[in-house]
């Protein structure tokens, strides 16, 4: 997406912050997102306080084959001589997930704040897995010297404010 922004295809992106940016593009940070396993209130994994990488190991998974996130979590389990993990239902719905995991047992990975978010239709029980983290830094970009209409400033506006009621849940 970076690249269509600074082609001028796109008039800006909401993405993950590269760890590069072109000089031609303005980077706005809108939000740190925790990213966290999850599971049914009812999986036996759900009882511990502590969980590693090991201990889930051998768990089925629903999953978002691709994503960036999906991919950060087998990169964890593969830099510690781990299986990376087994996928049981693989969809980019994120209902199929969410159903998937409270009916069959299986774990997911995705943002706290989504999975809170879900709260009023389903119950989760986060994990929480000490040797394992990722954080996914949000930011806006467009580029520098190009126009942006009054309807896209206002967008931008609206995604500033919004970025900030997630953080303050």
């Amino acid at each position: 997406m970076l690249s269509a922004v600074a082609s001028g295809k796109l008039d800006l992106a909401l993405t993950n912050t590269p760890e590069s940016l072109s000089e031609d593009l303005v980077q706005e940070q809108l939000l740190n997102d925790d990213f966290v396993v999850y599971a049914s209130p009812n999986h036996p994994l759900a009882k511990r306080r502590k969980l590693t990488l090991s201990d889930i190991a051998q768990e089925k998974w629903t999953a978002h084959i691709g994503s960036y996130s999906w991919e950060t979590l087998r990169r964890g389990f593969i830099e510690r001589s781990l299986i990376p993990p087994g996928i049981a239902v693989e969809s980019d719905s994120l209902a199929v997930r969410f159903h998937a995991i409270t009916s069959c047992g299986l774990l997911g990975f995705t943002s706290r704040h989504v999975v809170r978010h879900a709260a009023p239709h389903f119950r989760f029980a986060e994990l929480r897995i000490t040797d394992f983290a990722y954080v996914r830094h949000l930011s806006l970009f467009y580029r520098k010297h190009a126009y942006l209409s009054p309807a896209t400033r206002r967008f931008i506006e609206i995604l500033k404010v919004v970025a900030k009621e997630i953080a303050a849940e």
